[in-house]
This record gives C-alpha cells, sequence and structure tokens, in this order.
C-alpha cells in the first residue's frame, strides 16, 4: 500500500492551482484574438504598415467588439489601405526610403509629434563639423564649394539635420504609455483604462476583458541617442549623405618659437629658436631648409595651383622639436604675376583691370584704323618696287620665248571630283563603334591531364577570361558547383599597375666648372717648333700647362700667333704657339649617377577574396605576365595588359644616391655643352681620371683667359620641379628606397585568366542607376597638373564604376549607395570652362555640367618673379638638373 505524506499532497495542490490559472490568463489572451475562420465577417480598421510581419485589428461585424491577427509578407510589406476595401490585398513592395538614404523607419508612434525641429535641443540643431563653415555661400566663409560626406538624420517634419555620430536604435516602444489604442467604431482615442489589447500588449500592460479600448504597440520606432545619452530623438531616415559646403576663412595658429604662414605659393617660417633644419613637405613632395630663421618656401604651381596642406617639421641637433602642419589656400594667380607685358598675364584675362582692358582695346582699335590708312600707300609702294623687276622679265621671257617649252598642265580637279574624294577621306577616316560593358567576361573549359606511371587523370575544370581596370573596385564571380547550385562567390580587387625600373648606368658626373689656362710660346721655345699647332691632339699634355689642367679631364689646343719683339719679345719674327687648355675641376664630393631604364618591369597588385559556407578569407596576390598565381584551387595568369603610350618611361634620371630626379636626355659617349652629359666619368672611384670626358665651352681664341669659369655648377641650376615623385593625368612616378617605380590607372585595363577546380564561374553586375554632385573646377590650362573637380556618385544599390565623358576626355568614377567622393583631372586649353558631361552607369546616364574658372601659369617664370629661385637652391637639398636649353 503507498501512502504520500501531506507536504506532497500540499505541493500538488499548489501545482494544479498554478495550473488552472495559467491555463484562464491564457484564454483571457487569447480571446482577443480574431477567429481562425477565414470567412467571419469583419472590418478592418488599423493595421502596422511598411514592416513584413506585424498585426491587423479588425472589427467583427455580428459582436461589434475589436479583435486581432497576426500578418506577414515574405516578399515585401504590410501596405493595407484605410478604410479598406473587400478583396484587396494586404501585401505589396516595401516602401521607400527617401531618397537620400537607403535606412528609415516608419513609426507609427504618438512621440513621432513631437520630432519636430522646433523641440530639438539647440546644441543639436545647430550642429556644424569643425571644417564647415556654412552650407550655402556666406559672406564669412570660404568662397570655393567643396563636397564631403556627412551624418544626416531627417526628422518627421522632413527637417534634416547633420549629427556628429550615428547611434541608432529600433524599439518596439519608448516606454509603457507608447501605445495607440481604438474604440469599437475604429476611431483612435487617448489611452484611458480599462483597455485590452493583443498578447503582447497585455504582457506589459494590465487588460480588462470588457474593456471598451483596444490597444497596442505600433510600428517599432527608430531613434537616434545622443552624445549626452538621451534617447528621446525619433528620427524619420538617417545615413552617410554627400552635401556641398563651404570652408572656414584660415586663421593661423602661433608658436612660441616657429611661426608659419601661408605665402603665395607656398609658406613662410619664422624660426626664434635654435633650429638645423626644416622639412616643408606636400604629400611626397618635400623641401628642405638649413640653419633657417626667415625663409620663405614656394612649391611648384602642381602643388599650389589647389588647396594644399604642408606638413612642417623641424629637428635641432638630430632631435624632432616641432611638428604640425598648416592648411593653405590656393593663391590665385593674379597676386603671383608681377609683370604687364608677359604671357602669364597675357594668358590670364580674368587679371585684367577695366583700365587695362580699356587700353588694350583702344591700342587695337587704333593700329587697325592705321593699317587701313596706310595700306593702299604700302601696297602702292610695293608696285612701283616691283615694277623694274615685272618689266625685265617680261623682256627676258618675250625674248626666250621661242626657246623654252611649255610643260604641258596638269588635269584640273572640278568641284564634282573633289567632292567625291572629301566623302571618300571622311568614310575611312570614321572609326567604326561599339559600346563595351563596365566588366567584360568570357567563360570556357579547360582539361587538364596528369600524366602518372601507368595512366594519366584528367580533370574538367571551368576557366573565365575577365578584363578589369585598376580602380580598387571589386569584381564579382559566383561558383556553383556539377549541380548549378550556388556554392560561394570570388571577389578579385586590382589595386595598382606598377612598372619597375630595370636601369642601365649611362655615366657618372660631378658638380664641377669650366676653367681654361693658356701659355705663349716663341718659335723655337718650349714644346713650339715649326707645325707644332697642326701637331697638337686634344689629349695631349703639355709641359708648359700647369699639373691641375693636365690631370683634370679636358681638352689641349693650339693656335697659331703673332712673332717678333713686338708680340711677347719674340727673337724671331715667326709665327709663335698659344697652348690652351680647357678643363672640369670639381667643386662637390658628391658624385652623381644618370641612367635610363630601358626595360620596365610590369607587375599587378591585387586581393582575392573567397567566401564559402559562410566563411571568407583573403589575400594578396602579385601578378606577373605569363605567370600563374595559386591559392585555394584557385589560379590566376595575367595574360595581357593595354596600356597607353607613356613617353614620361623614357625619361633619363639623375640621382645623387639619396633622391633621383628626371633630367634632360644624356646618352653615354655623346659630350652636349651645356647639358648634364657635357662631363661624363666611367666609375665612381678616381672621378677625375684620365679616363673621364669633358666638352669644352669654345670660346674665341683671342678672348681666352687663364681660370675663367664656362660653366656654372650643376646643383646650383637644379630646379625641385623634376624631382620624383612626378604626377599628371594618367600616371604617377615615383621612388621607393633606390628603385623608380611608375603606377598608372586612367586608361589601362588588364585581363586575368581565372582557373577553378570542380566549380563553374558566372560573372555579375548590378544593373543600378546613378547620380552626381561636383565642386567648383580649380586648377589651371595648357599645363600638366590640368584642372581637378570632386565628383560625388551615387549610386542606387550597390558599388559599381561609371564612365565620365567630357568632351573628347574620358574618366571613370566609383559610385557607392552612400556617394564615393571622386577626384577627377581633366585637361583644357581655355581660362572659363563650362563643360558638359555624361556619367554612364550600367543602368542608364545622367548629365551634368562643371563650371570654373582657370588659370595659367608657368613655374620658372613665377618664381623668378618672387626672387625666391636662389634662396631655395642655396638652402635646399640639390640635385642636378638644365634648364637653360
Amino acid at each position: 500500500m503507498l501512502t504520500r505524506s501531506k507536504a506532497s499532497k500540499g505541493n500538488i495542490k499548489h501545482l494544479l492551482m498554478l495550473t488552472l490559472a495559467f491555463s484562464i490568463f491564457n484564454t483571457s489572451l487569447s480571446h482577443t484574438r480574431c477567429p481562425a475562420e477565414i470567412n467571419t465577417p469583419k472590418t478592418i480598421i488599423y493595421a502596422t504598415n511598411c514592416i513584413a510581419k506585424g498585426i491587423v485589428i479588425a472589427k467583427l461585424n455580428e459582436s461589434k467588439k475589436l479583435c486581432w491577427f497576426p500578418l506577414t509578407c515574405p516578399t515585401g510589406s504590410i501596405r493595407v489601405p484605410i478604410p479598406f476595401q473587400q478583396n484587396h490585398g494586404m501585401c505589396g513592395p516595401e516602401c521607400r526610403c527617401p531618397s537620400w538614404t537607403t535606412s528609415c523607419s516608419f513609426s507609427s508612434s504618438p512621440r513621432k509629434e513631437n520630432s519636430r525641429i522646433s523641440n530639438i535641443p539647440f546644441n543639436i540643431a545647430s550642429y556644424r563639423p569643425e571644417h564647415v563653415c556654412s552650407f550655402s555661400p556666406s559672406d564669412n566663409c570660404d568662397k570655393r564649394k567643396r563636397i564631403d560626406k556627412f551624418n544626416q538624420v531627417q526628422l518627421y517634419d522632413d527637417t534634416l539635420l547633420i549629427v556628429p555620430e550615428l547611434h541608432v536604435i529600433i524599439k518596439d516602444y519608448i516606454d509603457a504609455d507608447d501605445f495607440l489604442c481604438f474604440d469599437v467604431n475604429g476611431d483612435q482615442r487617448a489611452a484611458k483604462m480599462p483597455y485590452t489589447g493583443t498578447s503582447y500588449f497585455c504582457n506589459k500592460n494590465n487588460c480588462d476583458d470588457h474593456a471598451e479600448l483596444f490597444c497596442t504597440f505600433g510600428t517599432p520606432s527608430a531613434i537616434l541617442v545622443t552624445p549626452e545619452g538621451g534617447e528621446s530623438l525619433l528620427v524619420k531616415a538617417w545615413g552617410v549623405t554627400t552635401k556641398e559646403y563651404y570652408g572656414h576663412i584660415p586663421v593661423e595658429p602661433s608658436h612660441p618659437s616657429i611661426s608659419r604662414t601661408c605665402s603665395k605659393g607656398g609658406i613662410h617660417i619664422s624660426v626664434t629658436s635654435p633650429t638645423t633644419a626644416i622639412e616643408a613637405c606636400i604629400n611626397s613632395y618635400c623641401q628642405f631648409v638649413a640653419d633657417p630663421s626667415d625663409s620663405n618656401i614656394v612649391f611648384p604651381m602642381t602643388f599650389a595651383a589647389f588647396n594644399y596642406k604642408v606638413e612642417i617639421s623641424a629637428w635641432n641637433d638630430g632631435k624632432l622639436i616641432y611638428q604640425q602642419g598648416i592648411e593653405c589656400q590656393a593663391s590665385p594667380v593674379c597676386e603671383l604675376i608681377e609683370c604687364s607685358l608677359c604671357f602669364e598675364f597675357i594668358y590670364n584675362p580674368n587679371c585684367w583691370s577695366r583700365t587695362q582692358i580699356v587700353m588694350t582695346g583702344t591700342i587695337l582699335f587704333v593700329a587697325l584704323l592705321t593699317l587701313s590708312v596706310l595700306h593702299p600707300v604700302l601696297r602702292l609702294f610695293s608696285l612701283l618696287i616691283k615694277f623694274p623687276a615685272l618689266l625685265r622679265q617680261r623682256i627676258i621671257r618675250k625674248i626666250f620665248s621661242k626657246l623654252i617649252k611649255r610643260p604641258e598642265p596638269f588635269a584640273m580637279y572640278t568641284g564634282n571630283r573633289r567632292r567625291l574624294l572629301l566623302a571618300i577621306s571622311f568614310i575611312v577616316t570614321i572609326a567604326p563603334t561599339q559600346p563595351c560593358s563596365d566588366i567584360i567576361s568570357v567563360t570556357a573549359t579547360e582539361e587538364a591531364c596528369v600524366q602518372n606511371r601507368d595512366d594519366s587523370t584528367c580533370t574538367f575544370n571551368q576557366a573565365s577570361i575577365v578584363t578589369l581596370q585598376p580602380l580598387n573596385q571589386e569584381t564579382c564571380l559566383l561558383l556553383k558547383n556539377n549541380n548549378n547550385s550556388y556554392a560561394g562567390m570570388i571577389t578579385i580587387r586590382v589595386k595598382g599597375l606598377y612598372f619597375t625600373c630595370k636601369r642601365k648606368t649611362e655615366f657618372f658626373t660631378r658638380d664641377h666648372h669650366f676653367y681654361s689656362e693658356s701659355v705663349h710660346r716663341c718659335r723655337f721655345s718650349g714644346s713650339c717648333n715649326t707645325g707644332t699647332c697642326d701637331k697638337t691632339k686634344p689629349t695631349d699634355k703639355l709641359k708648359e700647362l700647369s699639373n691641375t689642367a693636365n690631370n683634370h679631364p679636358g681638352y689641349t689646343f693650339c693656335a697659331a700667333s703673332c712673332g717678333c719683339l713686338t708680340c711677347g719679345s719674340c727673337f724671331f719674327c715667326l709665327t709663335s704657339c698659344l697652348f690652351y687648355r680647357y678643363y672640369a675641376y670639381p667643386e662637390t664630393p658628391t658624385v652623381y649617377t644618370v641612367f635610363n631604364c630601358p626595360l620596365w618591369e610590369f607587375t599587378v597588385d591585387a586581393h582575392i577574396t573567397l567566401q564559402q559556407n559562410d566563411h571568407s578569407e583573403g589575400t594578396d596576390l602579385v601578378l606577373h605576365p605569363a605567370r600563374t598565381a595559386r591559392w585555394n584551387n584557385i589560379r590566376i595568369s595575367l595574360i595581357a595588359s593595354m596600356v597607353p603610350q607613356m613617353p614620361i618611361l623614357s625619361s633619363t634620371f639623375v640621382t645623387d644616391g639619396k633622391t633621383i630626379a628626371i633630367t634632360k636626355p644624356a646618352t653615354s659617349g655623346q659630350l652636349i655643352p651645356n647639358t648634364i652629359g657635357q662631363l661624363q666619368c666611367t666609375g665612381t672611384r678616381n672621378i677625375f681620371d684620365a679616363a673621364s670626358q669633358a666638352m669644352p665651352v669654345f670660346a674665341h681664341r683671342q678672348q681666352i683667359k687663364p681660370y675663367v669659369p664656362a660653366v656654372t655648377e650643376i646643383s646650383a641650376r637644379y630646379s625641385k620641379k623634376t624631382q620624383l615623385p612626378q604626377v599628371n593625368k594618367n600616371i604617377m612616378i615615383y621612388q621607393k628606397g633606390s628603385e623608380v617605380i611608375a603606377k598608372t590607372k586612367v586608361g589601362t585595363a588588364i585581363q586575368l585568366h581565372i582557373v577553378t577546380e570542380d566549380l563553374k564561374m558566372v560573372s555579375t553586375r548590378l544593373n543600378t542607376t546613378c547620380s552626381v554632385i561636383t565642386s567648383e573646377l580649380s586648377g589651371c590650362y595648357d599645363c600638366l597638373a590640368g584642372a581637378q573637380v570632386s565628383i560625388a556618385c551615387k549610386s542606387e544599390r550597390g558599388e559599381t564604376t561609371a564612365e565620365i565623358h567630357c568632351g573628347d576626355q574620358l574618366q571613370i568614377a566609383i559610385c557607392t549607395p552612400t556617394g564615393h567622393i571622386n577626384t577627377v583631372f581633366l585637361n583644357f586649353n581655355t581660362s572659363r570652362i563650362k563643360e558638359n558631361c555624361t556619367l554612364s552607369c550600367p543602368g542608364g546616364t545622367t548629365s551634368f555640367e562643371i563650371v570654373g574658372e582657370l588659370s595659367y601659369f608657368n613655374d620658372g617664370v613665377l618664381l623668378q618673379q618672387q626672387g625666391v629661385t636662389k634662396s631655395i637652391s642655396d638652402n635646399s637639398l640639390t640635385l642636378p638638373s638644365f634648364n637653360s636649353f
């Protein structure tokens, strides 16, 4: 016989009571849910629209009570119009966010009525980033329009605010009182107990089954978390957007020992504390000043034509004592031109004053008027001069007309033949055009067999040939298995195309001066004998000349001179000998190496990522032509490259072992005066030995004087604008250690051969449209640097590439959903620009306009006008260059 303790009986009673209470509670919660029968007549009064999974509140027509039922739209959003029409669908397409963003909320909370600009704290409503002065033109801000990316939110009154950070959280309700209530007539009412509602609502609140109000939480709300930690700012949309703005007028900070200010085309540095050297850099271009006190550093207009930032570093006895940057506005070219009758001033009409324009017009008018008056007189004068010659020619032709045979005239082309010829030429010269896609992909099958000792094993792999441009964009290839189902994705990003110089040394040289030394000898004195001048060779070393002249590279000559007592007290009245020698003398111990690059090694830097089974891994690859790189059963080969002509790669370079620069062409064995090749040495040791060759600067023999410098030293004639890096529209040549590397992007394309084992590859492309925002065009015309414009390209979805056509110029831009800012360089030959351009995306074409006023400048002329050429060459690190030819 089984017995139970009284305690056990008590526990069972408690468990039964809890079970009964829970079942009663569930019954009361499910009591508000609509009947499961579809045909039950009901009228819909509310729905949580614009979300994929929500609820619908309806009124039962028979009992006139409110109930709810869940609704899910897996391929779209809930779209229930109120009043609801029977036989109308409850699901529809996804609700669209505002055009400037892809993240938004469709809250139905009553709290959204407070999401107005009048209720926003002043510190949030008036926020602007530090570098922004205004988002509209203002007299207190910089005049140049710029573009940048900003964090932006949109309130429910459609006000747009810029915020420092985007911290947005999504909540079903803000607080326990944030809900909606409806009466039996379907009208929305203020919350007032007693009330009932959905099961989720009743879990959070005390519900009454006999209440007249039916309540529920609405569509989830988006709340911006402010930097102070508050969470009361409801937002309708949020995201990163691209906007135009105007920066501050620069105000330069002060420093107790080093002060720096922006100057015309550079910076001005004043030093009051002990300082050994100062370095000023824009990007990779640097200038050095030793023992500075009050220095004016001017940069090439290639850098100073745009707004530039100079990084300044100062050292004292090898210790870094100061490091700070300064942002400078591009100096107007009109302020740099100090002449009135020079090409720089003429080619910049925007620098002309009204008085100069009026005077120029007056002078031209007077000149044309004078020419029109003098033209008949000049014509009559010309006829009077030609009349005797014409009369003489006519008489001669009359006399010899019978002796001279007239040549048969050639057949004349008629107008019809000329038009036919022009038509044929036009047809021949028209180049056929064909459209091309952003990414060209060709798929093929590869059969690979491995021969073993007794048998061979063959595999069939799929290969793709993909044509890419090095714009740092991603190219996606879907992977499919033998069952044609998704197996992963390969992503390839080409980071850059590089050319590495394989140098060939032409010769060595040094800073030097040319000197001349001359000695006069009478006949039969010293080396002067009969026929001596005819026998003297340039390589001869004469005892009459000093050891300095004979031991340095140069050329010896002999010229016949006067005799007798009146000419150097010569006893014989016979021609004497004037021996003279031109030779090079070193000025500095620095040895320069002159070299060129007959061969450039081509490589491609790429990053490949493989995504399979929610796992992603990637690696960086360096691809060489006709070589195969292997990684994770993937083989990639660089099979072709299309690179535009780049004559700059055939330049001649010179280096002092630290810095490399471009110089004028110089070839070993060709001694050309006033070039870096006028002194050539075969090695770095004993650089002024007999193997050295020097090209003398010939002078009149009567003006020869001993030890007169003939050529200035190399380093004093060096110009900073030839130092690496050198940047233009299509290529950048820079120095990496002791190597010369060229990097190119625009106008190039490569073909990759990609093979995956036992997998198929399918290329994908987004068919999206794009929109653009442009800044003001700035820079120069008829120059290497070109004009610069910032173009923010925003795609409708996904990242893609677009082509920019401005006249006959083509550029490539990257477009993203948030708006990628592309810096585009264009070349023009006029000052005022108003160019219509088009941007072609995979989904269509967009037209836009770029405007601006460009300047013309010449670095050498502007530097000379400012009187800083000498100070820069004296205080800066120098290399050889020749600019006088």
